[in-house]
């Protein structure tokens, strides 16, 4: 019921049906800052060897699912009503992309940030993934890092360049994680700028920028492409999530309003599906809320890419963000976002929907 409300408050948010006062908007968003940086400390310190604090699982448990509609509504609120905090926003989110992305550079080069951390390899190629838990992972951050590349290429002053060598640097990522579901998402997202570019010739540079550079590491790394085409031959990361997807039906038919936590001690087990096990970031919402946050899921991010349309359609160079939304919103079918990659995440969509669309004006949106 509380994540229902929540995503119905995301819906009625994204209609500019609700806003709250000022006054009140500048608590919540006082709050949430200061829960999203005790949250980045724990994670990063959680991670260093010998580290005194415990395990960082439970505090993943207790926030999964909720991080991305804090970040939502907090970069919502910071786009509408205060103009220094978005600036200070768009700053900090960007240098924890470029922090991020930065070492899962140094990971791919053979530098491993920690000395236990759990390496993903496909016939000898060791995957990299940083500072966070998965391949998987770092290329939903690196679409993330094109997406604000993308929009820093569009200007017309000194990000230009800034842009355009962080849109390359994050496609180069991307490829690099051998992320399948990233690769989808920046393909679809692609196909999107070059039918934006029709209507706005600055796309052309970043856009073609992107597949080149994907052109080059497929040259220069094909054992990419192998691993696409694995896909269709057993691949047990696949096989894994069919099996899981095979029976979301049945247990949610069972546990309509989410799977409680004791189910593994009163179900045989293998015959339903327990959250985390569908790798899906909106299945997984079904698993552990029910079926009404999954439809309200559904109609909020319906509404984020129907968003992501109308700006690119008039050429507008936030639909660099869009094309993000698109992106993020199509890899998340294959994987679901940790803590700290959630907060970025939900923060991307936040910024789409606070967006002001109007029929003959552009959105009211501050290009600081």
């Amino acid at each position: 019921m509380l994540i229902s409300g929540m995503l119905l408050i995301l819906i009625l948010m994204h209609r500019g049906k609700i806003s709250p006062a000022f006054v009140d908007a500048q608590i919540i968003l006082l709050i949430l800052n200061l829960v999203f940086i005790a949250i980045i400390i724990l994670y990063f310190v959680s991670r260093v060897e010998h580290s005194i604090l415990p395990q960082f699982a439970w505090l993943v448990e207790a926030v999964y699912g909720w991080l991305w509609i804090a970040a939502f509504v907090s970069v919502w609120l910071g786009t509408r009503i205060n103009r220094r905090w978005l600036r200070i926003a768009q700053g900090t989110i960007g240098l924890l992309l470029l922090t991020v992305l930065i070492t899962v550079l140094l990971h791919a080069a053979g530098y491993l940030p920690y000395p236990w951390v759990q390496v993903y390899t496909f016939r000898g190629y060791h995957r990299p993934h940083g500072l966070l838990t998965s391949p998987l992972e770092a290329g939903l951050m690196a679409l993330i890092g094109w997406a604000w590349g993308l929009y820093w290429a569009l200007q017309s002053d000194f990000r230009r360049f800034a842009g355009l060598f962080l849109t390359g640097f994050s496609t180069a990522i991307v490829y690099l994680t051998l992320s399948r579901s990233a690769w989808f998402g920046l393909g679809l997202a692609v196909i999107g700028g070059l039918l934006f570019a029709l209507h706005q010739k600055r796309f052309w540079l970043p856009i073609g920028l992107t597949i080149g550079i994907f052109i080059v590491c497929s040259i220069e790394l094909p054992i990419g492409w192998q691993r696409s085409i694995y896909a269709a031959q057993g691949d047990p990361s696949v096989l894994t999530r069919l099996t899981g997807w095979q029976g979301v039906a049945t247990t949610l038919l069972r546990y309509p309003f989410g799977v409680p936590d004791q189910l593994s001690a009163i179900e045989p087990p293998g015959t339903l599906t327990l959250p985390g096990a569908a790798l899906n970031f909106y299945l997984e919402i079904a698993l552990a809320f029910g079926i009404v946050p999954l439809l309200l899921t559904g109609i909020i991010f319906s509404m984020l890419l129907a968003r992501a349309w109308w700006l690119g359609s008039r050429g507008l160079p936030e639909a660099a963000w869009g094309l993000g939304t698109i992106a993020t919103a199509v890899a998340v079918l294959f994987t679901y976002p940790s803590v700290l990659v959630s907060i970025p995440l939900g923060g991307l969509w936040g910024m789409v929907s606070a967006m002001e669309v109007k029929p003959d004006a552009p959105p009211r949106l501050y290009h600081d």
